[in-house]
């Protein structure tokens, strides 16, 4: 396949009052030619069947954002939120079979931050969230797959060549499909959807030389 790619973007960081905010920003845009897709053979669940597409399109933006505010004239307390958004418009263009539809697996929108309490003595807690858009499991756009929002708790102790950490992941144990099988044509009953991780512990410990 081959294509033709646009991006333009922006990286810096600001000083504000009782603290600083930086960002990392890119928008692109990418006309494709007979681009690779697979989609999963109804009659055998699990063997792909891989063919090229004439003209798709893949464009987005993707943002990283995040900030550190202090809480105290003594910049020991201090509050830390980080954002990274992904906005995705990937679909077909004006395909014979599949007209303008979306491309099947890529969500609308995924959003994925925390927000920190961080104390100078290394410490550092707070809450972690996960959004994902609908998105499609078939190249016709009949099966659609329902968004989630998960929450989450991260907390851990900072030293000068070591870290340890903790974190519970999907902390209302909310069911979710995380991840989907493609088909051209999807029925109702089609066996395409993956189950995401229940409530889950992790814990670990990174050091730096």
């Amino acid at each position: 396949m081959r294509g033709t790619t646009i991006e333009i973007g922006t990286r810096g960081k600001q000083a504000i009052k009782n603290g600083l905010w930086r960002w990392d920003l890119a928008a692109y845009y990418t006309k494709l030619r007979d681009e690779i897709l697979s989609v999963d053979d109804p009659a055998r669940p699990g063997i792909f069947i891989s063919g090229n597409v004439e003209n798709t399109i893949h464009a987005g933006i993707e943002a990283l954002m995040g900030a550190s505010f202090s809480l105290d004239v003594s910049n020991r307390h201090r509050i830390e939120p980080l954002l990274n958004l992904s906005l995705n418009h990937f679909r077909f263009d004006n395909d014979a079979a599949f007209a303008d539809n979306r491309l099947p697996g890529v969500p609308r929108y995924a959003i994925k931050g925390e927000v920190l309490y961080r104390n100078a003595n290394g410490f550092f807690a707070g809450p972690t969230f996960d959004v994902v858009s609908k998105r499609h499991a078939d190249f016709s756009n009949t099966y659609e797959v329902d968004s989630y929002a998960l929450w989450g708790l991260r907390a851990g102790y900072l030293a000068k060549k070591w870290e340890v950490f903790g974190e519970v992941r999907n902390l209302a144990d909310k069911a979710y499909v995380a991840r989907t099988s493609v088909q051209a044509v999807a029925p109702a009953d089609a066996a395409v959807l993956q189950a995401g991780e229940p409530r889950s512990l992790y814990v670990g410990v990174r050091t730096r030389f």
